[in-house]
């Protein structure tokens, strides 16, 4: 939920600035005036970088405005525009990562010169105090990509409008059942988009690709229904739409390929879900949920300018069964889920080739064969100590294990599916005193996961160690603190490419971490 003048009256600042030449300060302030409330925030940010070549600057403003016509109607309205200015390190070898992490041969660079959004809010409650929502967007989103190192830059247009209607029912009763629903319609239309590149050497446009008329419709039908004091029954139905256009309109290179030139399809699915709640004791409750879930590729998954096609990528289905547990009893609270989705149509994306200095990075997206992703999402809070006043020491927890893998694949089997760690581990130490100081010993543990989808390289394992300490006025008007992170100094992958088949051989697809670093910072509430 956005800050408003209601929910955050007064002035705020926030200054922040450690390693790598970071810097960040915000500036907001928000009240009200009789029917009305405003509220603006201003940030700026500045990096430059662990890996060589690697600066980062960001500034923007976000801001909102309401109205209050009456008890029945109100209104809001909503901006906000950032410009970015981002460069990125290459991917590394393992080797690389141990002995020459900073090292940038061919860095990546990305220019927003000022995205936008526009949007507005309008809510009318009813005698009956059901909610009529109707919301209104814009979205102007350019991007130069590749415009200071690449050899053939590409210059993004997206503007898209939306437009959602939300019908909110609240104790109504259903054959004397307490019964809340919900109706919404959504539809989001890229009106102007499309990705053009040329070369930096001539100037000569070599590629356009339009996606103007792709679409998302979206129509759904929510209810929760109180079958006792007990026992929650949710249902859902949800209508989607999908259209897509992808039309490459120019191109200096020859399609030689099996694949078309454009792309277009509208297509239609019906996605359900129910759901069951059950409050075991008065502490905990157990759930369990059934749905069909439709994720449609973006656009640019469909193809850009890297090559002169088109591929036919659709949407992605699953359906997912899960349940849990979730609550507390004396000094722990926690939650437990369990969860298996049967994957169809995966969208997949490999690294077909690395960028170079003469050529950029290429990057295909398709259709995988049947996936299964399953896991555990686990999370433990234990207060451990309370002495009184306000001082506690706190011991938070959170575990997942991911297991996602093809079934039955024609060339991988049943092989991992790359990119994920299998287990990741967090848990954060802290003691606080009731006179606003506080200390905190954090860790995160990620497992080795493959790098390919052959299965044939993996990412390191790794553990990264923080520590912060602050003071934050009983007030709470003001506060200071100091962040260190990966205090072992740990060289690690952050993340990785995703390789077809890297053949057991050590290369580079693996996005550096950053080393040793400190942040400090100060805020004030006047």
């Amino acid at each position: 939920m956005s800050k408003t003048g209601r929910t955050d009256p007064g002035n705020y600042a926030r200054f922040e600035a450690g390693s790598f030449g970071y810097r960040k300060e915000q500036l907001s302030t928000g009240g009200v005036d009789g029917d009305n409330d405003y509220y603006v925030s201003i940030q700026h940010n500045e990096r430059d970088g662990y890996q060589d070549n690697t600066p980062n600057k960001g500034q923007g403003i976000v801001a909102n405005f309401g109205h209050v016509f009456s008890p029945q109607l109100e209104t809001r309205f909503y901006i906000r525009y950032k410009e970015e200015t981002l460069s990125q390190g290459n991917t590394l070898t393992k080797y690389q990562l141990k002995h020459d992490p900073t090292s940038n041969l061919v860095p990546i660079g990305r220019k927003k010169d000022g995205s936008t959004l526009l949007g507005s809010t309008t809510t009318y409650t009813f005698d009956d105090n059901a909610k009529l929502e109707v919301g209104l967007g814009y979205n102007d989103y350019p991007l130069d990509n590749g415009w200071r190192y690449s050899p053939t830059p590409q210059e993004w247009r997206s503007q898209d409008i939306n437009l959602t209607l939300r019908y909110l029912r609240t104790a109504d009763t259903f054959f004397g059942l307490r019964s809340d629903s919900s109706v919404t319609f959504s539809n989001t239309l890229a009106y102007l988009a499309d990705v053009k590149s040329h070369s930096k050497a001539t100037g000569i446009t070599q590629q356009k690709t339009n996606y103007t008329g792709s679409r998302d419709t979206v129509f759904s039908l929510g209810n929760e229904l109180q079958l006792n004091d007990r026992t929650w029954l949710s249902t859902g139905l949800s209508l989607i739409d999908i259209k897509r256009k992808a039309q490459i309109e120019y191109s200096t290179a020859t399609n030689t390929s099996a694949f078309p030139s454009g792309v277009e399809y509208d297509e239609t699915d019906v996605a359900p879900r129910i759901g069951l709640r059950y409050q075991l004791t008065p502490e905990f409750e157990v759930f369990g949920n059934v749905s069909r879930s439709v994720d449609p590729p973006v656009t640019w998954q469909l193809g850009s300018t890297g090559t002169p096609y088109i591929r036919d990528v659709r949407p992605q289905k699953a359906n997912t069964v899960e349940f849990g547990i979730r609550g507390g009893h004396g000094i722990f609270d926690g939650s437990l889920t369990v969860y298996r989705s049967w994957v169809q149509k995966e969208l997949l994306s490999v690294v077909v080739r690395q960028a170079t200095a003469t050529q950029d990075q290429l990057v295909a997206t398709s259709n995988g064969s049947a996936t299964i992703h399953q896991g555990i999402e686990a999370g433990l809070n234990a207060q451990l100590w309370d002495g009184g006043n306000g001082d506690t020491v706190t011991l938070r927890q959170a575990y997942t294990f991911n297991d996602f893998h093809y079934r039955n694949d024609a060339v991988f089997g049943d092989n991992q599916l790359p990119g994920l760690p299998r287990q990741v581990y967090q848990a954060e130490l802290e003691y606080r005193q009731g006179s606003g100081f506080y200390a905190q010993l954090n860790a995160r543990a990620a497992s080795s996961y493959y790098v390919d989808f052959a299965n044939s390289l993996s990412a390191p394992s790794y553990t990264l160690w923080g520590a912060k300490v602050g003071y934050e006025a009983p007030s709470k008007k003001w506060e200071v603190f100091v962040d260190a992170r990966n205090l072992t100094n740990k060289r690690y992958a952050t993340a990785t490419n995703t390789a077809y088949d890297a053949k057991g051989q050590d290369s580079a697809n693996f996005y550096v971490g950053d080393a040793f670093n400190v942040t400090t910072g100060v805020s004030f509430h006047f």
